[in-house]
């Protein structure tokens, strides 16, 4: 089971963060979720930046949506975390101690510029990696954990929306086009389209991992009944 921890930019994002809970919702097991009280407050200063009219209720739900899942990192040193921080700004120091503190092997930031040198990238005690890589990443792992959190997406936006890309057009608006894409192979084979005709119509370019592209979507068979639908 691999740590990650969450940086603020990734929570502050509706979608992002709804996808977070999706995988938590569809499956314990393929990952554990981090993050801290100061990436929180962050996060949730960024959203009420956003949404000015919003109500304190509405307010509270989303922070504790950002909460539910992930474990909160309460004892670190931000003075003098070991390694040491050597990003770019002075305001992630929190972030990298947290991190650290955590044993997280990931960390999950679409901050660019934290740390825009590649050698002190490859020094670091985990890895940082951007939304879009993640989730497909997380795709990659369990496709059936996938197919399920997609399926949850799904039961969540039927209601909101009479858009039947609003799955991937979101994800694309949130800079994840990669994961957006496999997204759409899912919804496919849940509407019974066969693998090979999904790969036909959806072929997996290099810029997906060898792995993905050698996972077969007839994982998605052994999903109980009520799940495809």
């Amino acid at each position: 089971m691999q740590k990650v921890f969450v940086d603020a930019n990734v929570l502050e994002s509706k979608t992002l963060r709804d996808w977070l809970y999706a995988f938590y919702a569809a499956g314990d097991g393929l990952f554990e979720l981090y993050s801290s009280e100061d990436v929180v407050v962050e996060a949730a200063h960024a959203v009420r930046k956003q949404c000015k009219t919003m109500s304190g209720a509405v307010m509270l739900h989303v922070i504790e949506m950002m909460k539910e899942c992930v474990e909160l990192v309460e004892d670190y040193d931000c003075e003098h975390p070991t390694p040491p921080y050597l990003g770019a700004d002075e305001d992630d120091r929190h972030v990298h101690a947290a991190a650290v503190a955590s044993g997280c092997e990931y960390l999950l930031t679409d901050d660019d510029d934290m740390y825009p040198d590649q050698e002190i990238r490859d020094g670091l005690p985990y890895c940082v990696i951007g939304s879009d890589d993640f989730f497909c990443m997380a795709a990659e792992s369990s496709p059936m954990i996938f197919g399920e959190a997609t399926q949850g997406q799904i039961n969540y936006w039927q209601h909101r929306s009479d858009e039947p890309d609003k799955l991937s057009k979101k994800l694309r608006e949130a800079k994840c086009p990669k994961f957006a894409y496999l997204v759409e192979r899912v919804i496919m084979r849940l509407a019974g389209l066969s693998p090979a005709e999904i790969d036909r119509a959806k072929p997996l370019g290099e810029e997906y991992s060898l792995t993905a592209r050698s996972h077969s979507l007839s994982d998605l068979q052994r999903l109980p009944d009520d799940i495809i639908g």
